[in-house]
């Protein structure tokens, strides 16, 4: 069995709630009485027009967390342990140089 510790967490960008919804407008056309017995009236000579806004929320990002096509999260220091991390034969430390680019912390 092994068990695994992760260190030094960084992640390429901010995660934030609007990255998970978007504004989506219905547009409501009201037309005249008239309008609506006429055949030759188009839409765009109606009486008003309004228009209702709503947030869309997803279970997904809308837009991609990673910019690497990769996970969005990020590890500096990475243990593995040949057992668990309290009761191990041993263990193996890997230490990642995370790059250059400036990243959030977690």
């Amino acid at each position: 069995m092994r068990e695994y510790k992760y260190n030094e967490i960084s992640a390429e960008r901010s995660i934030v709630d609007w990255m998970f919804k978007y504004q989506q407008q219905y547009h409501h056309l009201l037309l005249l009485q008239e309008q609506l017995t006429d055949p030759y009236h188009t839409p765009s000579a109606a009486a008003g027009d309004q228009v209702t806004t709503k947030n869309i929320y997803m279970s997904s990002p809308v837009t991609p967390l990673s910019f690497l096509d990769g996970s969005p999260l990020l590890y500096g220091k990475i243990t593995e342990f040949n057992g668990t991390e309290a009761d191990n034969m041993g263990k193996t430390i890997y230490q990642y140089e995370i790059g250059r680019n400036p990243l959030v912390e977690i």
